[in-house]
């Protein structure tokens, strides 16, 4: 069911257009026609797909979309193409100082739970395999599990209220770590490369789960975007203002600084409107173009912060642009 309707949104425009083809089959048959529709879902690939059509067939109740596969290029695996296109969507109302988000705004969010219970630190999930973090959330401590679709700590499933007497509910999913990767020449003191990947003993399925992975700034026109005065948001678990860590997913927005004294890094935050102990990992995310649709890119991850939260001094961030290329290189299939 995914898989055909992610492919044939590819080629909604295409009904009176039918060719006839010796390699014509169904869109989920054609591997090369699969790849290029997950990872390069741009203006090229769709009148690829607009000149490949060739039909439909039915398949279990359902009418699939068919291509000549041979006019498909077996696409060429790169890192960057790990890195899933449909990512970051934005949907609800536009931690210290923070507001509730709603349930299904940031489907990214992962938490990472170790023996001492008042221990967390939060992540983001960036493809069916990977969570991003803080290095000083995995070097110090070993984890016991990674809680990914999460939103209330202490309800499972978690449920909204809607409109019509409806009810949305969403279990979070409870999984393991296969490897933990930090980055090799990470320091806490001073703060330096505080960043890690965890790869998970298993596959988020995305479709099944309404968990979606958010986007890495990957792009060059991402990397090298000035972030000066943008105002980013920030989301997690971590300590309030009421000196307690919170149950419900919070998000709060925070000015970035025009200057950061730490390397590689991003400085953001005012009085009141901070990460706090707990967001450790977490992402600091804003939205941009990302294949030509508004979707938020992470472009930092929590790292450090004052020894009051919540003060003007603001919290320290990895700068993620500067480690794409860390990230596609210790990423795997």
């Amino acid at each position: 069911m995914f898989r055909s309707l992610l492919l044939s949104s590819l080629v909604l425009q295409v009904w009176s257009i039918q060719r006839a083809c010796n390699s014509c089959v169904m869109i989920w048959q054609c591997k090369p026609a699969f790849d290029l529709a997950l990872y390069k879902r741009d203006n090229e690939t769709m009148k690829l797909f607009r000149e490949a059509h060739c039909g439909f067939q039915q398949y279990n109740g359902e009418f699939i979309t068919k291509v000549c596969c041979s006019d498909f290029p077996t696409l060429e695996k790169s890192k960057e193409n790990l890195l899933p296109n449909v990512c970051g969507s934005i949907s609800g109302k536009r931690i210290i100082g923070g507001r509730k988000a709603d349930l299904a705004e940031f489907p990214w969010m992962a938490v990472i739970r170790y023996k001492d219970p008042n221990r967390m630190c939060a992540g983001s999930v960036i493809n069916s395999k990977y969570i991003l973090t803080a290095g000083h959330c995995v070097f110090y401590w070993k984890i016991e599990y990674v809680k990914v679709g999460e939103f209330n700590l202490h309800t499972d499933p978690d449920c909204e209220y809607l409109p019509g007497n409806t009810v949305n509910c969403r279990p979070h999913i409870e999984m393991k770590i296969a490897k933990v990767i930090t980055h090799e020449q990470f320091n806490m003191s001073p703060s330096k490369n505080d960043i890690a990947l965890l790869r998970l003993d298993g596959v988020i399925d995305f479709h099944k789960s309404g968990i979606e992975p958010i986007c890495l700034p990957v792009p060059s026109g991402l990397r090298n975007k000035n972030l000066a005065y943008r105002t980013g948001i920030v989301t997690g678990w971590g300590y309030t203002e009421y000196k307690e860590l919170s149950d419900i997913l919070l998000k709060v927005m925070v000015p970035v600084k025009p200057k950061c004294d730490a390397m590689h890094s991003i400085c953001a935050g005012i009085k009141n409107k901070d990460s706090c102990i707990g967001d450790s990992g977490g992402p600091l995310m804003m939205t941009d173009f990302y294949n030509n649709v508004n979707r938020y890119i992470q472009y930092g991850i929590v790292s450090l912060g004052p020894k009051e939260c919540g003060s003007s001094a603001g919290a320290v961030y990895v700068d993620v642009t500067k480690y794409v290329t860390w990230i596609l290189d210790n990423i795997r299939e």
